[in-house]
């Protein structure tokens, strides 16, 4: 007993090294053509190919000018405070209830009240009063309980309101997954864009960026007229000009698909599930490409996001078995599966995060974040080998020597990997360090092979002992993130 106390501290680190080797670790392998693109130096970790957008969004000068002149028959300062306003309750807003919710809790409350003992007629004359009181009361508690919801009717100045509260954030989001969609397909030349709750017009300003020369139309749809008004007002002064852009208040009735399909913080307006079920299906039968959903990146917001992809998914599946067409789900998921994320019993929604100069009325430079949820469909194709790469679903922790990357995988989990410059190789360390939340690691994990490592624990300790602290090249591409950053 006393020698194992008194055993040398080297011994005792031996054993536990070799312990804890041994235990059942995943298998991680960076994508061989990426790691000989590193080798060769065709670029460095932190631009891989899974990268998605490291820039601060700028709206175009031309956007910024047209906004503030759309202000100048209003006083700035209050058309400023009222859209600080519409933000958080854009941002608080929760899916109408469903009516059969609403009976479920006006049951469950009534029941608590009446058993109470409250609510008694001691002479048996006054049963009506004693059940309207009851009533009453149990539609005060289900009020608190239950989030109210009321659609929001948008005339002109609400519409500026919108344009100042959301515009710039709509604006960063929308660049941000349009730009993996331009970046992973560089083959896809859209000529056609619906645009489905449009608003102000931001999918439209983000698409002509990207795919100016090969979209040959527009069609956006809002039910606000106004809203469709100061959206095409906006439009006319677009540099470079928006051509063949339209506006409507109805989906159109015509069987016409669109290349790409966009329903962006739309869903939430809508006034119950069987609406919004309705208008995805619709939707999905006119894209011939792809269908892009976003909305809030809150609970609420994800809770709409997880709905759609379940519905399209289960159709995809059944497509899938009947051998009509292939559809996968783009990004951010890299597989099929129903997301791990939502009952993962954290009550946490699968969100993202851009950075972004909003627009401002002052000198400076300030950069606001704004988080997000989101699903894209991509259909027609089969899902290849590099869309099955793990996304980072949380922000990586690192350290010198350590990065801890939290992934949602193509096997429909969430997993946690501790990557070190002890036991993993120098271009997947890298990688893995240099990765963000948002961006795809080009990994292969095999979470079935058992890992014995016949490496002894002093050889363990001698490794890490020899490691630099410091590495050149890590530095020199932390300084690169930091300016490009600036």
């Amino acid at each position: 007993m006393f020698k194992k106390i008194n055993l040398p501290f080297k011994l005792q680190s031996r054993q536990c090294a070799t312990n804890a080797a041994r235990k059942i670790l995943p298998v991680v392998k960076l994508n061989e053509e990426v790691n000989n693109s590193l080798k060769e130096e065709k670029f460095k970790p932190r631009k891989q190919p899974g990268v998605v957008l490291r820039t601060v969004v700028e709206l175009p000068k031309w956007l910024i000018k047209a906004m503030k002149r759309a202000l100048e028959e209003h006083p700035r300062k209050t058309v400023v405070q009222d859209a600080i306003e519409l933000y958080r309750h854009l941002n608080g807003r929760h899916p109408p209830p469903e009516q059969e919710l609403i009976n479920q809790k006006y049951a469950e409350e009534i029941k608590k009240l009446a058993e109470s003992g409250k609510y008694i007629s001691l002479d048996g004359q006054d049963d009506e009063k004693v059940q309207e009181t009851l009533h009453k009361d149990t539609l005060k508690i289900l009020r608190k309980k239950v989030h109210p919801w009321a659609p929001i009717e948008y005339d002109k100045y609400r519409g500026l309101m919108y344009m100042i509260a959301r515009g710039a954030h709509d604006y960063a989001i929308m660049y941000r997954i349009l730009k993996e969609i331009q970046t992973r397909d560089p083959e896809f030349k859209p000529k056609s864009l619906m645009d489905f709750g449009s608003g102000v017009g931001s999918v439209s300003w983000v698409a002509s960026q990207f795919w100016q020369k090969s979209l040959r139309e527009y069609m956006c749809v809002d039910a606000s007229e106004k809203m469709c008004d100061l959206a095409e007002w906006i439009a006319k002064l677009a540099e470079p000009k928006i051509r063949n852009i339209y506006f409507k208040q109805y989906l159109p009735v015509t069987n016409d698909n669109y290349d790409i399909v966009v329903c962006a913080f739309t869903l939430m307006e809508l006034p119950n599930r069987k609406t919004r079920i309705e208008t995805i299906l619709n939707l999905w039968r006119k894209t011939d490409k792809y269908l892009v959903i976003v909305d809030q990146g809150t609970n609420a917001g994800f809770k709409l996001i997880n709905e759609a992809r379940d519905f399209i998914t289960n159709m995809i599946n059944i497509h899938k078995k009947r051998e009509l067409y292939e559809s996968f789900v783009f990004s951010p998921c890299p597989h099929e599966l129903k997301c791990p994320r939502y009952d993962d019993g954290t009550n946490t929604p699968c969100n993202f995060e851009v950075r972004f100069f909003p627009l401002q009325f002052r000198r400076g430079h300030m950069i606001y974040t704004e988080r997000y949820s989101y699903v894209v469909f991509k259909k027609g194709s089969s899902r290849e080998d590099n869309d099955k790469w793990p996304r980072l679903v949380r922000e990586t922790i690192t350290h010198s020597r350590m990065a801890i990357c939290r992934m949602c995988t193509s096997e429909g989990k969430l997993q946690e990997i501790i990557f070190s410059k002890a036991k993993h190789e120098k271009f997947l360390f890298r990688c893995a360090k240099k990765s963000m939340w948002g961006d795809r690691l080009p990994i292969e994990i095999n979470n079935s092979s058992e890992v014995i490592s016949e490496v002894k624990g002093e050889e363990i300790i001698e490794n890490e002992a020899t490691e630099e602290v410091t590495d050149d090249e890590d530095d020199n591409e932390e300084t690169n993130d930091k300016d490009e950053k600036k």
